[in-house]
């Protein structure tokens, strides 16, 4: 699964979301900001994603 980490809503992040829902891509949105990220765990928001985009 993709991940498009966003902090807002841009050109380009709208871009990639459209892109990857016109293609059948499963993503995920992922609100930075919100994130909470522990060194050495891996976010609950980003299980399952192989790859992430910012």
């Amino acid at each position: 699964m993709l991940a498009i980490l966003y902090d807002r809503i841009r050109p380009d992040e709208r871009m990639l979301f459209e892109r990857a829902e016109a293609l059948g891509i499963p993503f995920k949105k992922v609100y930075v900001p919100a994130l909470r990220m522990v060194l050495g765990e891996r976010p609950k928001e980003l299980e399952g994603v192989t790859v992430a985009l910012e």
